[in-house]
């Protein structure tokens, strides 16, 4: 879980779990088996093959259901709606993202920091969707819940979805400190995936400021970590990202060269979100 949720070793992390299945099936431990295999699913997700992780997060899902481990349900139903946002279906993540909020605000065993993550979940479903005021809402209050309880992993994903807000409304002065703290804490905490993230809304920023430097700067450090996951999802996004600028600055040839080197990529997996 280290290797895959916050050090971005996908491999490394998919021979672990490979092992712990192995062991899970000797011994007869079910329960662990359940929970190896869906973390390979995410490990599948990250590096874009998304044939069958649905299924596997449902089955996760239903076996949790039938133990009754809440905080198992509340995990599967973050898992699917998360699925659901990188394939581009807020429509979809947004009641599970609901149910894993009232999850864990009727369940007695939850504490503040799985109550914090379920504001997140369900302000990410609505920006998603475009419900600026909504989700600007939800996860200021999650905000506040990260810092009381110090959850610094979760305040990195709460600031950037703050600062992509104010980026939307075009708020840029506003925008460009909350994204700033993001990137830092994201790059002192060694939170990969945040960190990409933050970058690629930054870069839209610059962008927007028509700082073309700036924002392939942006472009350069996402792109390199993405690789040094071995993420296909973000390194896909962020060359779709840098082909976009080269075409806004006139660059054609570099951003057809760009498409084809995205395209290559794809051709790895059989269903992919390039969005």
């Amino acid at each position: 879980m280290l290797d895959s949720h916050h050090r971005g070793d996908y491999e490394r992390a998919r021979a672990k779990l490979a092992t712990a299945m192995k062991l899970c099936e000797r011994t007869g431990n079910r329960g662990g088996w359940v929970l190896a295999h869906t973390l390979e699913a995410r490990i599948d997700l990250m590096q874009g093959r998304f044939d069958g992780v649905l299924a596997r997060y449902e089955r996760t899902l239903a076996h949790m259901r039938e133990v009754e481990d809440r905080g198992g349900q509340f995990l599967s139903l973050g898992d699917i709606g998360e699925l659901h946002l990188v394939q581009g279906r807020p429509d979809l993540a947004l009641p599970v993202m609901e149910q894993a909020f009232e999850l864990a605000h009727t369940a007695p065993v939850f504490g503040p920091h799985l109550r914090a993550r379920s504001l997140w979940f369900v302000g990410e479903a609505r920006l998603a969707m475009g419900d600026l005021d909504g989700a600007e809402d939800v996860l200021a209050e999650a905000r506040r819940h990260a810092e009381q309880v110090r959850t610094p992993r979760l305040l990195v994903f709460v600031l950037h979805g703050l600062g992509l807000i104010r980026l939307l409304r075009d708020r840029l002065p506003e925008a460009e400190p909350l994204l700033s703290r993001a990137l830092t804490l994201s790059v002192d905490i060694g939170e990969p995936v945040a960190q990409v993230r933050v970058l690629r809304t930054l870069d839209k920023l610059h962008r927007r400021r028509g700082d073309v430097d700036r924002a392939a700067h942006c472009f350069t450090e996402a792109l390199a970590v993405s690789q040094s996951m071995r993420a296909l999802l973000w390194e896909v996004r962020v060359l779709n990202d840098f082909a976009a600028l080269h075409e806004e600055t006139g660059d054609v040839e570099v951003a057809a060269a760009e498409r084809l080197q995205v395209q290559a990529l794809m051709q790895r997996s059989d269903h992919y979100a390039a969005g």
